[in-house]
């Protein structure tokens, strides 16, 4: 059986085999860090895009806000969404881990988990875990 397709790889970075994924992201030469990356420009000083450099972020942090989706026209119900401060700064809005036990201020990391098919992983967030 082959090895699963990681979704998502313009924003997600994993070893092949390492349930722990990092997050791409871009630092500006002022020092910002915004996630998604992109080539535009810094967000917070209007520097143009060759001034930043892409990063990898851990993909750890605090939940900061979170909610449950119960309808939804194309998606399986019911899941979670949170948003998370990460540790080196950028906030996201992110899935969540299906029955994850989850509150405001839960420590959370990114895990890479098997969609329905099995054969797609897709990066969501969950408890903190050991991670290297």
């Amino acid at each position: 059986m082959p090895e699963p397709t990681v979704r998502n790889t313009a924003i997600v970075s994993a070893e092949p085999g390492s349930p722990f994924p990092e997050l791409r992201a871009r630092r500006c030469e002022c020092g910002y860090v915004f996630c998604p990356p992109h080539g535009y420009g810094c967000e917070r000083c209007g520097r143009a895009g060759e001034f930043t450099s892409e990063v990898l972020l851990k993909g750890r942090g605090v939940l900061t806000a979170l909610a449950t989706v119960h309808v939804h026209s194309k998606l399986p119900t019911p899941y979670g969404l949170g948003r998370v401060t990460l540790d080196e700064g950028p906030v996201l809005d992110v899935p969540l881990v299906a029955g994850a036990d989850l509150s405001i201020g839960s420590r959370v990391s990114a895990r890479l988990v098997p969609d329905a098919s099995g054969e797609v992983l897709e990066c969501r967030f969950g408890a903190e875990e050991e991670t290297p």
